[in-house]
């Protein structure tokens, strides 16, 4: 827990001289011709099939607009993974910060300068890698058994939105609707011991490909002294279906 607990203050205290915005800011299109750079953390929870799945991420971005309107973004950071069934039979399973890595595209289609209002439209791509595990262990007669589940799961995460946004002095108020497509190849691994010594272990490969999963989202751009901005994002369908994102920037020099 320790990189998302030093991430989390960083974006709290304002310590990080730069940025990461959540997919639907509208800070993504007023970069032109400048590099923003910075935190993000997020919470992204969802249900797939009988088991939730929680994914806190911390990620470091960079984004220029080599043109009015359009942000260009990159994004490296640490993504974890945990699952719980729904069956309180079934132990969860636990993963761990590793490697994540994203980018995407922001365009401002159209402003409607009389009443301060912008259409904005975007994508961006995901991936991690990560491997949530569980062990369960029960002493028989003074043998002990251990079994073991290991899953090796790619993910890979593509998505998009269209919006609206309204300047309100420091503020930008803004919401919209958002899509999402999660591609999963996987790999579970199996394995009894008995005393210490293997006796079994079975490994099936996979692949999971959710459907388009709508999200309606709102959120907040607030400017801040320096150049920097605070972004809070929510998208929210049910208590096991959000994606919450707390993020700070700054573009250009202070």
């Amino acid at each position: 827990m320790r990189p998302l607990r030093l991430a989390i203050c960083l974006v709290l205290l304002g310590v990080a001289r730069g940025q990461a915005q959540p997919l639907a800011s509208p800070a993504l299109t007023q970069s032109y011709r400048q590099l923003t750079v910075g935190f993000s953390a997020t919470l992204d929870r969802r249900a797939i099939g009988s088991v939730e799945q929680s994914s806190p991420r911390v990620l470091l971005q960079a984004l220029y607009g080599p043109f009015e309107g359009l942000g260009l973004f990159g994004e490296i950071g640490l993504a974890n993974l945990s699952l719980q069934p729904h069956d309180a039979s079934q132990s969860a399973l636990s993963g761990s910060y590793r490697l994540a890595l994203g980018g995407g595209v922001a365009v401002r289609l159209h402003a409607f300068k009389r009443v301060g209002v912008f259409v904005h439209t975007g994508g961006r791509f995901f991936w991690f890698r990560n491997q949530p595990s569980a062990r369960s262990s029960t002493n028989v007669a003074g043998t002990e058994f251990v079994r073991a589940l290991r899953l090796n799961y790619e993910w890979r995460e593509v998505d998009g939105y269209l919006g609206l946004a309204k300047a309100l002095r420091a503020v930008y108020v803004y919401a919209g609707l958002s899509g999402n497509v999660v591609s999963r190849p996987e790999r579970k691994n199996q394995s009894v011991w008995v005393d210490g010594s293997l006796q079994s272990e079975v490994s099936e490969r996979g692949a999971y490909q959710s459907g388009l999963r709508w999200l309606p989202y709102v959120g907040l751009d607030v400017s801040l002294p320096a150049r920097l901005n605070l972004n809070v994002e929510l998208r929210f369908r049910n208590s096991e279906d959000f994606k919450v994102n707390l993020g700070i920037s700054q573009t250009g020099a202070p």
